[in-house]
C-alpha cells in the first residue's frame, strides 16, 4: 500500500465528508482526493468507489484546498517543486475547463516554490501563497493570484506573482486569507537571529492590486513573539472586527487568529 497523506478536510451540506491530500509511489506523488458518506463508508459514486487519484506528469504534493459553492473543489500544492492547483468537479474528476487540463502551475523564474495554503476573493479569483528559494539560498515569502477560469491574472503585482522579503533572511508564508475589501492577509514567520535561533511571527497586508498596504503595521507589515525564540504560524482564520478572545495577538488589529505549534513555542 502506498503512503498517503491528508491535508484538507470539510463537511459538505449533506453530512458527507470531503478529504484531499496526495499519495505517493516510488517517492512520486499525486492528488488525490476520498469522499466518505456521512458513516464513514466511502462513498462510491465520488471519483472511482470514492477515490480520486490525478497525475500532471511529474510528482505532485499537495497542502491545502478550498471548496466552491457548487461543490466542485480546488486543491492547492506543488508540482516539480512549482506553485500548483488542481480544479475538481463536485463528482470527482478533473475540470478540464480550469487553466490547462484542469492545471495551473505558475512558475517563479528558476526558483523552487512551494505553495502553502489558498483563499478566495469575493470574485471566486484565486490566491495562492507559500515560500520559494532565492539564488542566494534564502528564503522568500511569495503569493500568486488566479483568476476563477485558471488562468494567471497579469494585473496583480508583476505578472500575476510577488516575492519580497520582510526581514533580513528566511521568511516563510504558511496562511493566507482575504479581506471582504478584498486585502489580502499573509500569515508567516520571519528569521531574526541564528544564536540562538529566533523567528517572530509575521503577518503582511497587501492591496486588492498586490502592493503593500503600507496603513497596516510597519508599512505593511506587523511582527510579534510570543516567546523569546521560535515562533511558527500553522493557520489564520478572520475574526469580526471588535471581537474579544483571550488569546488575541494584534489588539489593534482585531482580524484573525493565529494556531501556534506547541512543541515549537
Amino acid at each position: 500500500m502506498n503512503p498517503s497523506f491528508a491535508s484538507g478536510l470539510v463537511l459538505l451540506t449533506d453530512g458527507k465528508i470531503l478529504v484531499t491530500g496526495y499519495t505517493f509511489s516510488d517517492f512520486v506523488g499525486d492528488f488525490a482526493a476520498i469522499r466518505l458518506n456521512a458513516d464513514g463508508s466511502l462513498d462510491t459514486s465520488f471519483g472511482t468507489d470514492g477515490v480520486v487519484i490525478v497525475d500532471n506528469g511529474g510528482s505532485e504534493v499537495s497542502e491545502s484546498m478550498v471548496l466552491l459553492e457548487d461543490e466542485s473543489f480546488i486543491i492547492v500544492g506543488y508540482h516539480n517543486d512549482t506553485f500548483t492547483v488542481a480544479k475538481f468537479t463536485k463528482e470527482g474528476a478533473i475540470d478540464t475547463s480550469f487553466g490547462n487540463n484542469g492545471w495551473t502551475m505558475v512558475p517563479l523564474g528558476d526558483a523552487l516554490s512551494y505553495t502553502k495554503d489558498i483563499a478566495l476573493t469575493p470574485e471566486g479569483d484565486i490566491i495562492i501563497a507559500g515560500s520559494i528559494l532565492s539564488t542566494n539560498n534564502s528564503w522568500q515569502m511569495a503569493v500568486a493570484k488566479i483568476k476563477a477560469n485558471g488562468t494567471p491574472d497579469t494585473d496583480f503585482s508583476s505578472n500575476g506573482t510577488r516575492i519580497y522579503n520582510v526581514g533580513e533572511d528566511n521568511d516563510f508564508i504558511e496562511a493566507v486569507t482575504v479581506q471582504n475589501d478584498r486585502k489580502i492577509l499573509l500569515g508567516g514567520q520571519t528569521w531574526m537571529e541564528s544564536g540562538p535561533l529566533k523567528y517572530d511571527v509575521a503577518v503582511v497586508r497587501l492591496n486588492a492590486d498586490g502592493s503593500f498596504d503600507t496603513s497596516y503595521g510597519d508599512n505593511g507589515v506587523s511582527r510579534v513573539s510570543v516567546v523569546n525564540g521560535e515562533n511558527y504560524t500553522n493557520r489564520m482564520i478572520l475574526q469580526p472586527r471588535r471581537k474579544a478572545f483571550d488569546n488575541q495577538i494584534f489588539k489593534d488589529r482585531e482580524f484573525y487568529r493565529f494556531y501556534f505549534n506547541p512543541s515549537q513555542c
